[in-house]
C-alpha cells in the first residue's frame, strides 16, 4: 500500500457520505452518484494493478474471475426468476422503485448487478477478452471466454 491508496479510499468514502447526507439517505446510493464513486475507485484499483507488475495483474485477474462468476450467476437468476432479481432485493431494502425491465423474445434481459443490460453485456465482452488473452493454455482460454460469453444467452 502507498499513501495514494489511502487518499483514494478516503475520497470514495467521502463521495458516498456526501450522497447520503445531501441527497436523501440510502435511496441516493441507488442513483448514478454511487456508480460514479465505484467507477472512480475501481478504475484506480485496476490502474494500480497494471502499474505494479505482472504479479499484481495476475492477482487482479483472479479476483476478476470471482466477480465475473458472481455477476453471471446473478444474471442467470434474473432470467430464471423472470425479473431483475438483485435490483428488486436492493430496491426493497432502500425503499426505491426497481428499474424498468426489458424483454427480448419474451425473456427478460438480465442486468445482474448493473444498471442496464447493455452495461452488463459490455462488462462481459471486456472480461471475456481479458480472460482470453491472460491464459496460456488453449483449454483455459476457451473455457474462460465461453463462460463469460454465456451471458449472451441472458441478453
Amino acid at each position: 500500500m502507498v499513501v495514494s491508496d489511502l487518499f483514494v479510499f478516503a475520497t470514495a468514502v467521502w463521495m458516498m457520505m456526501t450522497l447520503y447526507y445531501n441527497n436523501g439517505g440510502l435511496e441516493a446510493w441507488t442513483r448514478s452518484g454511487a456508480a460514479e464513486t465505484l467507477d472512480f475507485f475501481n478504475a484506480y484499483v485496476v490502474a494500480r494493478a497494471f502499474f505494479l507488475g505482472p504479479m499484481a495483474v495476475g492477482t487482479f485477474i483472479r479476483a476478476l474471475k470471482v466477480f465475473a462468476t458472481i455477476a453471471i450467476i446473478l444474471a442467470m437468476a434474473d432470467v430464471v426468476y423472470g425479473h431483475l432479481f438483485i435490483h428488486h432485493i436492493f430496491a426493497s431494502i432502500v425503499g426505491s422503485p426497481p428499474p424498468g425491465e426489458q424483454e427480448r423474445m419474451g425473456i427478460i434481459r438480465a442486468n445482474s448487478s448493473f444498471d442496464h443490460a447493455i452495461l452488463f453485456g459490455a462488462f462481459c465482452a471486456v472480461v471475456g477478452n481479458i480472460f482470453l488473452y491472460s491464459e496460456q493454455s488453449a483449454l483455459r482460454q476457451v473455457s474462460g471466454s465461453a463462460f463469460v460469453s454465456s451471458e449472451s444467452y441472458c441478453q
